[in-house]
């Protein structure tokens, strides 16, 4: 099923919606009643982009699911429906009337389905269908409160020649209704199901063959011990459990002492540990879908200009507090970094030799992805021929203090982060920078490294050589437990600041260099 709808449900709000997911669908849209009579469910599968409409308002006692599916760039409008028998016929079909009005010109063709509580051959359902110009597809029996039964569950399509096969089928759900269904000609792209590796917990590399046999008689032990419910196989299980335990802690201890990378190499250290630790990750395809203004995007394009003036005018909606230039020598900040540094040493970029500008093309991997068309690969095997073309063009850049333009053009990748992933404000952008402008950047950030390590704090562990998060981590826990020690109380304030980098204001950091001794 693709597009599932369930009439006279009879839920409320105490009924959570977690109890009602379908592995496949969507979260499903809900119309619930306070009196028990009817309500309504509506899924969508995964694959298709749906959307809630919400542009026009129903009455309250007018039970409908209006909702937007995309079928490969297709739109399509879909209602599902319950009417009371109790209802008047006219007044329920006066307000979809008014619904179809509202939404048809957006959308050329539609289907509603669900219980009308009425036959096709009524005289006010013909004047409805009339006036429409549509027609019900289910032509077999649907209720049967009676012997001779009755058609009052349809499905109204505006063009039936775009249905081919309807039909109705018993479910052993309902006393006397059958389930009615309709199979569209049409398609739409799956999303490729991401591939679920699991790896066996014994393929660490500290683990020998004496290992694993002692983990393969345990799993034995406890598989019997489960069957069998013996307290005595219960005991040899916990017995070689313990040996199993131990003598993991032996091998971890003699691997780890054998294999640690000597010296004080962070990355070295880190490479070797992440092994022992799980890589998890939120992945996306790159077949993004958003809704923007109450409209479904799937056209690349128009995903392009989207992302696009979002993250260019993204700052302009933080609406970040600007400080004044005629003012700035007055900030705190600023006096601080007076009062503490002299401004006896200036900072100025040097020009470099072509020795420094191999090093940072001999250290780039060709692995990692830029923009441009030169690759890290090419440039590597081109070095000897380029190496003195470009170390003068940085060079250049250098002493007339610019940095070219065709530098700063980036290809922008937007990485999904967590909830509505049809949402442009829950993607973050990637900047692929060309091959040339990451080597610029590296001499330079050599050089400004150089001047500010010895006037930056050791508190301060961000995109510093030798420092990681760990480290950071390592001294608040170390100064909690002399707090602790020392009979005192820990209190911690922990600030995670949105658009963090997007929030800086430039000229208040250009202040704070000149401070510090930037030319």
């Amino acid at each position: 099923m693709d597009i599932f709808a369930i009439a006279e449900t009879k839920l409320d709000a105490s009924f959570p919606e977690n109890q009602f997911l379908i592995d496949g669908m969507g979260k499903p849209y809900r119309l619930d009643v306070s009196d028990k009579k009817g309500g309504l469910l509506l899924f969508g599968n995964k694959d298709i982009p749906s959307k809630y409409l919400q542009t026009l308002e129903v009455p309250k006692e007018i039970q409908v699911i209006p909702i937007e599916i995309n079928l490969k760039q297709r739109k399509l409008l879909v209602l599902a429906i319950y009417r009371p028998p109790s209802q008047n016929l006219v007044y329920f079909l006066s307000s979809i009337t008014h619904l179809l009005d509202h939404y048809l010109k957006y959308y050329e063709d539609y289907v509603i389905l669900g219980d009308f509580n009425v036959p096709e051959d009524d005289s006010k359902m013909k004047c409805f269908l009339n006036h429409q110009l549509c027609n019900n597809i289910i032509k077999e029996k649907t209720c049967f409160k009676s012997m001779k039964g009755s058609c009052i569950d349809l499905i109204l399509t505006s063009r039936p020649n775009m249905h081919q096969l309807t039909q109705v089928f018993e479910t052993g759900l309902s006393d006397h209704h059958l389930m009615i269904y309709t199979i569209l000609k049409s398609t739409y792209t799956k999303i490729e199901p991401v591939k679920v590796t699991k790896i066996r917990g014994n393929t660490k590399p500290h683990i020998n063959k004496v290992l694993r046999k002692e983990i393969m008689k345990r799993s034995r032990l406890k598989n019997k011990a489960n069957k069998s419910k013996n307290v005595d196989d219960f005991k040899k299980y916990k017995t070689q459990r313990n040996l199993v335990t131990n003598l993991n802690k032996k091998l971890k201890k003699s691997y780890f002492k054998t294999k640690l990378p000597k010296g004080k190499n962070v990355k070295d250290f880190c490479n070797f540990c992440k092994q022992y630790f799980t890589n998890k990750v939120i992945c996306k395809d790159d077949n993004i879908i958003l809704v923007e203004e109450k409209e479904i995007i799937r056209e690349n394009y128009k995903i392009s200009e989207t992302f696009n003036d979002y993250f260019v005018n993204i700052t302009n909606e933080l609406e970040i507090f600007q400080w004044d230039t005629n003012y700035l020598d007055n900030h705190p900040s600023i006096i601080l970094i007076q009062q503490k540094f002299q401004k006896s040493i200036v900072f100025r970029f040097n020009t470099v030799l072509p020795d420094q500008v191999l090093k940072h093309i001999l250290d780039m991997d060709p692995k990692k992805s830029s923009s441009g068309e030169i690759s890290a690969k090419v440039l590597k095997l081109a070095k000897e021929e380029v190496l003195i073309p470009i170390t003068e063009c940085i060079n250049k850049c250098i002493t007339t203090n610019t940095f070219p333009d065709e530098l700063k053009n980036a290809d922008i990748i937007p990485i999904f982060k967590k909830k509505d992933p049809n949402d442009k404000s829950n993607y973050r952008p990637i900047s692929l920078l060309p091959t040339i402008s990451k080597i610029f950047e590296k001499i330079l950030n050599d050089q400004i490294t150089m001047f500010a390590e010895n006037v930056l704090s050791n508190k301060l562990c961000g995109f510093r050589k030798g420092y990681s998060t760990q480290i950071a981590i390592l001294n608040l826990v170390k100064k909690w437990q002399e707090c602790l020690d020392n009979k005192g109380i820990v209190g911690t304030v922990l600030m995670d600041l949105s658009k963090a980098y997007d929030c800086l204001p430039h000229n208040l950091l250009v202040e704070k260099l000149k401070a510090y001794g930037f030319d």
